[in-house]
């Protein structure tokens, strides 16, 4: 979320070139948030709310993992949210009790693990 979308790709790149077997994870938001385009209002008040709180600017997201396999040599190895990592972890019931702007939030909080595999 933090680095320009110009730097992330080329970056991933040369770790790929460098390295014939990489698994590397990352968090994001599953939105545009280059053109600041959100399904609501709703969310887009949740964002900068967010922002605001860690006194940053979220320039990138990606609303299609895809981007990732079109123009890296990785593959989408997981991918999910951050509430559905709750529900996985038996944190399900305390994220449960957050305000329903926080674990709306977690649903556009989300996390990606590509992964490059050596050729055998």
């Amino acid at each position: 979320m933090y680095p320009p979308l110009e730097s992330i790709m080329p970056f991933l790149i040369r770790l790929a070139r460098a390295m014939s077997s990489l698994r590397i994870a990352f968090d994001y938001f599953s939105v545009n948030l280059q053109r600041r385009e959100f399904d609501t209002d709703e969310d887009l008040k949740r964002i900068e709310g967010v922002e605001r709180a860690m006194n940053a600017s979220f320039p990138t997201g990606f609303p299609d993992l895809m981007v990732f396999e079109r123009e890296t040599p990785f593959k989408v190895a997981e991918s999910g949210s951050f509430a559905g990592l709750a529900e996985e972890y038996g944190l399900g019931e305390p994220v449960a009790e957050y305000p329903e702007g926080w674990r709306e939030t977690l649903k556009l909080y989300r996390y990606c693990v590509p992964e490059r595999r050596a050729s055998t």
